[in-house]
């Protein structure tokens, strides 16, 4: 079986996520051993989400080139509906 070559070092990753969790609860932080996977993970739902909405606003003013505007029009409902 070919072995797949990573896109982003996660070791880096890991030790950026643990400095800033660990500098705003001001104790050290503990992490899961796929927690940048995770996040890369609900990184992309999110993006797809703006992206479904944005397309939405688009079609609905009746434009076939989503922009700057029809993203911002979305954002806030996507973030809210995102967090957890």
């Amino acid at each position: 079986m070919k072995t797949l070559k990573r896109k982003f070092p996660r070791t880096t990753v890991r030790t950026s996520m643990r400095k800033m969790m660990s500098e705003k609860a001001g104790a050290p932080i503990h992490l899961n051993k796929n927690v940048e996977l995770l996040t890369y993970l609900m990184y992309m739902k999110f993006i797809q989400r703006l992206a479904e909405k944005t397309d939405e606003v688009a079609r609905e003013n009746k434009e076939t080139v989503i922009t700057e505007e029809h993203v911002n029009k979305v954002m806030k409902g996507v973030l809210k509906s995102c967090q957890g």
